[in-house]
């Protein structure tokens, strides 16, 4: 969306940065007794999970009966570029939902991101959540936002093939490719020796740019720049990010090892993963989906570091975040902060909630789904929830723990943030440029580049700059 847009529709209805503004939301509601209202967004719709939604009513009544003098009210909305400012501008958003890492800048330039530092410092989520993580949400010393879950990108690896590939050590553990050369060699060697593919990234539904981001990273590739003035300047028609796209280039037309059809999405990956018919792909664990749903072999998994460019180590921090909309009541703020705490997503294991955590990994397990492989957290590593719940991921593991140590060890790993601005539009350019370059082996990657880097600054950085 347009910032002059957002900039606009805040003027119109006297907002600014971090300012409660808008009349329509009310502290206390007469029709429920005065009680203090508490509209909580991206609320579980019963039809796409009956269980959780049942769970949320229960979690709703308890609450409820242990602070009466708040009135939760479920808001089944969850953020959507084309619905936040119309919803916004008619004082119609809850007091939190949920959000992407990516949309940080716009909801805060759009002038409806409260300002709850205040709230964050009182329920220890200042203290406890990593720097490199709050330096992402600070703007001005104000915080609108904490994050509710975290991921890191890896290498997916088909231990059956690499072992009828013979790309296996002495003791029977496979040959984790170090490096992007090495990952498409291997590719390689598993067509010649298997003829099942080797390699593979999506190219669709932006989820091609977001895998590629690892590997254009790790050439040094800057996608863009921001001046003097505080504009940006797209700058990913270069060398690095060419040397980036060509070994995806390379997997395809010099080693055979990607399938032939290139519009491929994770789910569809997982489906040739998960068959041996596919060797590697870049994702985040976990991905039940190829234990419960595509029946793979837990002892065929292997989950490994991304491999290394010329330049460096990157793998792609992304995840959700809370965010608090403006125009609300102290008492309010207050109120969804507890809500926030009943429900799990405070620091420390409230009453009973070890024991909840304990029986919520005994289901999971009992329905083959993937255990026993811990993400990169946003948390402290000394936090207490932190420390149980990876003591029960152990307990619980439906993995081969030895075959996740290479992801689990993160040393010489440089975790990035997604791009600062237009980036999921910028994953969708990219995809273009993965099927530019599948096209044919005569494709010109410098072109692609060019003709990509300036339509994406024509129609997303010009107009949000």
């Amino acid at each position: 969306m347009k910032k002059a847009l957002c900039i606009t529709l805040a003027a119109i209805i006297g907002c600014s940065v971090f300012a409660g503004c808008n009349s329509t939301k009310k502290s206390a509601d007469a029709e429920n007794g005065d009680k203090i209202n508490l509209p909580i967004g991206a609320w579980v719709r019963k039809d796409e999970n009956p269980t959780a939604y049942e769970q949320s009513l229960k979690n709703v009544e308890e609450f409820e009966k242990q602070n009466p003098q708040y009135k939760i009210e479920p808001v089944e909305w969850s953020y959507d570029l084309s619905t936040f400012l119309p919803k916004a501008a008619a004082g119609e958003l809850p007091i939190c939902y949920d959000v992407a890492f990516t949309e940080v800048k716009r909801i805060v330039s759009s002038g409806y991101a409260a300002d709850v530092t205040k709230y964050l410092k009182e329920y220890g989520y200042e203290d406890n959540i990593k720097k490199e993580v709050w330096d992402l949400l600070t703007y001005d010393g104000k915080r609108s936002f904490f994050p509710t879950r975290t991921y890191i990108e890896s290498l997916f690896i088909n231990k059956n093939l690499f072992k009828q590939a013979g790309l296996v050590n002495e003791d029977g553990s496979v040959k984790i490719p170090q490096t992007y050369d090495e990952m498409i060699e291997y590719a390689g060697i598993i067509k010649q020796k298997t003829g099942k593919y080797g390699y593979a990234i999506p190219t669709t539904n932006r989820e091609g740019g977001w895998a590629f981001m690892n590997i254009a990273w790790s050439y040094g590739t800057e996608f863009m720049k921001q001046d003097e003035n505080g504009k940006w300047k797209a700058t990913f028609d270069s060398p690095e990010c060419a040397e980036a796209l060509n070994v995806l280039k390379r997997a395809k037309f010099e080693y055979d090892a990607v399938p032939p059809n290139v519009l491929l999405n994770p789910s569809e990956l997982g489906k040739l993963f998960a068959s041996d018919q596919l060797a590697m792909y870049i994702i985040p664990p976990p991905q039940s989906d190829l234990f419960k749903t595509y029946g793979m072999n837990p002892d065929d998994l292997v989950i490994a570091k991304t491999p290394a460019g010329s330049k460096n180590r990157c793998t792609l921090l992304g995840g959700a975040l809370l965010a608090f909309a403006s125009g609300y009541t102290d008492e309010q703020y207050e109120g969804a902060f507890k809500w926030q705490e009943f429900i799990g997503n405070g620091t420390k294991l409230k009453d009973g909630s070890e024991q909840k955590l304990e029986q919520d990994y005994q289901t999971q397990k009992n329905e083959n789904l993937m255990i026993g492989v811990p993400q990169f957290t946003f948390w402290k590593d000394d936090v207490e929830r932190i420390k149980k719940d990876r003591e029960l991921q152990q307990k619980y593991a439906t993995v081969n723990l030895d075959n996740v140590k290479d992801f689990v060890d993160t040393t010489g790993v440089t975790i990035k943030p997604e791009e600062p601005t237009n980036c999921q539009q910028l994953y969708e350019v990219l995809d273009t440029c993965i099927q530019k370059a599948y096209e044919s082996k005569d494709s010109d990657i410098n072109k692609i580049l060019k003709e990509s880097c300036e339509f994406f600054q024509k129609n997303y950085l010009d107009k949000s700059n």
